[in-house]
């Protein structure tokens, strides 16, 4: 989940206190994020953040450390003119995810321009002028032709859509959603208004008509209630009427935000700020995972992937014709050329006694069968005809099942991801599942740059080096580029996980080693946490690639199985 434009209202009216502050401290957390530490009696924490997965401007509590070793040139021009800044003026254009910075610094006037939609985040350091002095993300004119931000540039906002705008909202106004038939209403919504957020839509939807799944068509009636409601909810950042709210599932894990009530979903907290509401979703309340948002975006954008798969799964398998529909046709094609004698010309069917279906189809039935004709073709042609649908349907089942095959290849892939996700310990870790999703998204771009020996785990057993792939990408380098043909290779059975590798040789390993790589191999695989589970071992020569398979998706043989612990293994 991302910030949507009433949200980021609700954050810029909580931090105008900022304006009359000065800028102490620009610190670079990572490639797309920075903090201010702005002094107005007191030290706040103001990050920018233009991270895909989310994009942000808020306070936070803890005080800012240092991520990037090496400065960026955006970061060291943005230091110079913001150190030392005075804050001027904070605001938000109106129903827009953009954020103006006004700075006053002893260099001049500057703006700090933070877009916050998406992969397309960008902050954008402008002079006094409107021309762009830097930004975290250059754009040069290969990406978009219309918005150019490089150095020395004029700086373009963002096109806007053309959409209602929300005081322009009446029943007259939305009366021809209804004829979009077969789409939700919220969805309608979202395409028709600015600043209409999925969550806002549904949450508009169900105060005005009671459900969330109404259909576009049902507003006919309901113009004037879906108008004022969600007038009312867009018209928040001039009223100011805020209601912050988290909603939750059933472990108590925060799963939406919003700066008003969320009455549709069912599990929902009110908060005192919006600033505690997203900081609720970012940390998880009592997680303490710091990497939870991320997770979330990142697992978003994967089930969005698994749900076309399916999709195309389900559609290849209602391809796949019956063997004795395709028999059945065959069937009637030699009746007809058997019983050729007997069809005259312009004849529209082939009726059959029950003796003669018996005979020629192999029919047990009392009643007479009748095999359709088309009249304009002869007894011949109409075999023919009949003969050559069999063929293509034949040739069309022969393509399905590799078709399949490289599909459910596909689901392997993407479930391994999702086991990637879930144990990545790091942000790079993330950030690389990150670029195996896009890569996925879109095969035309640049596939993720290979992982590093230096990111695999080594683990040293009794006897012998243990060897750990945390990721699709470790799995691929630890197993096929790091092990040799005889060590011993492991893997939890049946589910995704980690390959682990015994550097044996031709040596059996010693017990002891062979069950802490088991454990790991459980540990580090969606059996995490498990009292018991099965892990397989065969010798890395029995492993392959699987075919059509992406980056450590693999066939194995003649593998044992022993059982392990799911908990954490001692690697002290």
């Amino acid at each position: 989940m991302q910030c949507d434009a009433l949200t980021i209202a609700a954050l810029c009216h909580e931090f105008e206190g900022l304006v009359g502050g000065s800028i102490q401290r620009l610190v670079v957390v990572d490639a797309l994020t920075i903090v201010l530490e702005v002094y107005i009696g007191r030290r706040e924490q103001l990050l920018l953040s233009a991270s895909a997965d989310m994009p942000l401007v808020m306070l936070q509590q803890v005080k800012a450390r240092r991520g990037v070793e090496t400065p960026t040139s955006f970061s060291l021009l943005a230091a110079k003119y913001v150190r030392g800044a005075r804050v001027t003026g904070i605001r938000q254009i109106p129903n827009e995810r953009i954020v103006h910075l006004s700075l006053l610094s002893p260099q001049g006037a500057v703006t700090l321009i933070c877009e916050l939609m998406g992969r397309y985040s960008n902050i954008i350091l402008v002079d006094e002028h409107g021309t762009v002095m830097d930004a975290i993300k250059r754009i040069p004119p290969s990406l978009n032709r219309y918005r150019v931000t490089l150095p020395h540039q004029p700086y373009v906002p963002p096109l806007s859509q053309a959409k209602l705008e929300p005081q322009l909202l009446s029943a007259d106004a939305l009366a021809p959603l209804s004829e979009r038939r077969g789409t939700p209403l919220w969805r309608a919504l979202v395409d028709a208004v600015t600043a209409t957020s999925p969550l806002l839509a549904r949450e508009a939807v169900f105060r005005a008509v009671g459900s969330i799944e109404a259909d576009a068509s049902e507003l006919a009636g309901s113009e004037t209630a879906v108008a004022e409601v969600l007038q009312g909810l867009l018209m928040l950042p001039s009223t100011r009427a805020w209601q912050p709210s988290v909603a939750l599932d059933e472990f108590e894990t925060v799963i939406a935000f919003a700066s008003y009530q969320l009455t549709h979903l069912n599990a929902v907290e009110t908060m005192p700020s919006m600033h505690a509401a997203v900081q609720r979703y970012l940390t998880g309340g009592e997680s303490g995972d710091g990497y939870l948002a991320v997770r979330r975006y990142l697992q978003e954008r994967l089930n969005e992937q698994i749900e076309r798969v399916r999709s195309r799964q389900a559609n290849l398998e209602r391809r796949l014709i019956p063997e004795s529909e395709i028999a059945a046709q065959q069937t009637n094609a030699n009746a007809i050329l058997a019983m050729a004698w007997q069809i005259e010309p312009g004849q529209r069917e082939l009726i059959l006694s029950p003796e003669m279906a018996a005979s020629l189809l192999g029919s047990d039935g009392e009643q007479p069968f009748t095999i359709p004709l088309d009249p304009a073709l002869s007894a011949n042609e109409n075999a023919q005809h009949m003969f050559a649908q069999v063929r293509r349907k034949q040739a069309a089942n022969a393509r399905v099942p590799e078709l399949l095959e490289r599909v459910a290849a596909d689901l392997g892939y993407l479930e391994q991801l999702g086991a990637d996700i879930a144990l990545a310990e790091s942000r790079p870790e993330l950030d690389l599942v990150g670029q195996q999703i896009s890569a996925f998204e879109a095969p035309t771009k640049l596939l993720p740059r290979k992982a590093s020996t230096r990111a695999v785990l080594t683990v040293s057993g009794r006897r012998h080096v243990i060897l750990v792939g945390r990721s699709s990408l470790q799995n691929e380098l630890v197993t096929f580029r790091m092990a040799a043909s005889d060590d011993m290779w492991l893997h939890a059975h049946g589910v995704p996980g980690a390959h682990v590798i015994i550097r044996c040789g031709r040596a059996e390993p010693d017990g002891d080693d062979l069950q802490l790589a088991a454990n790991l191999a459980a540990w580090y695989s969606t059996n995490r946490g498990l009292a018991r589970v099965l892990v397989d071992y065969t010798r890395r020569k029995h492993v392959t690639h699987m075919p059509g398979g992406r980056a450590g998706m693999v066939n194995y043989r003649r593998e044992q199985t022993l059982v392990a612990s799911g908990e954490a293994p001692p690697l002290s």
